[in-house]
């Protein structure tokens, strides 16, 4: 046996008779603790390693797949890292990471927000965010169902085939184009439509309480006229009677 180092478990390094403590394990008596490559363990069990994951996971089971046995985590320049090894042990894939700025990464090893996730996502329950941007400008964002408790700005083109409730303001930089042969479309409040060329088409019906035309060079055109169930039709706040197109104008009382 060769002289050793205080607090390390020796053990043979190579075939031989000869017991050495260079390789070592590391036990701290007073504190309880263990280390594997290290001189100074800091936790109960600690592991200390430079080019190799610090820990693996195997499943030893006959009905584990191809490459899909081994798991392992490694810390690695501030980061913590988890992933899968391939069956010889070669091949390292990470899967998921939380970085020195306590981002989490999943798929992606250069997470840039809180939360980064590459690939698809499914969340079954309720999301809660107080903002919610959608960057891309190829990829589809799909809601089973949303509620806007405040504004939902739309800037490119953007589709609903249930409903869309807003109790805010809603913003719609281009057209709403609202399809279907029996639905309805509801607005408890206003709706603005701003354009110096634009045209907004109602295909079916317009039911409202009020109507204001306030624009003083665009035109407003009736396919079927107006038919008014209660009140008058007033201009500059005068019901008027009569008229010389091709709709009748029916004066109020």
């Amino acid at each position: 046996v060769n002289t050793g180092i205080a607090n390390r478990l020796a053990f043979y390094a190579a075939a031989g008779t000869a017991v050495d403590s260079v390789n070592f394990l590391t036990t701290d008596v007073p504190q309880n603790r263990f280390g594997i490559a290290t001189a100074t363990p800091f936790g109960k069990l600690h592991v200390s390693a430079s080019s190799t994951p610090q820990l693996v996971l195997s499943d030893a089971s006959s009905g584990a797949g191809v490459d899909l046995k081994h798991w392992y985590a490694s810390s690695s320049l501030g980061s913590l890292i988890f992933g899968t090894l391939s069956d010889n042990l070669l091949t390292l894939t990470e899967r998921i990471r939380f970085d020195s700025n306590g981002r989490l990464g999943i798929g992606t090893s250069t997470p840039g927000t809180t939360l980064s996730v590459q690939g698809d996502s499914v969340i079954a329950g309720i999301e809660t965010a107080s903002r919610f941007v959608a960057t891309s400008t190829t990829a589809s964002s799909s809601f089973q169902g949303v509620t806007v408790a405040r504004s939902l700005y739309i800037t490119d083109n953007g589709d609903i085939s249930g409903t869309l409730r807003v109790s805010g303001s809603t913003t719609i930089g281009s057209v709403i184009n609202v399809g279907g042969s029996t639905g309805t479309s509801t607005f408890a409040g206003f709706l603005n439509v701003n354009g110096t060329n634009s045209t907004s088409t109602f295909a079916g019906g317009l039911t409202a309480n009020y109507f204001n035309q306030t624009g003083t060079a665009a035109t407003n055109t009736f396919a079927t006229g107006i038919n008014l169930a209660n009140g008058c039709f007033a201009i500059n706040g005068t019901c008027v009677g009569g008229g010389s197109g091709a709709g009748t104008v029916n004066a109020g009382a």
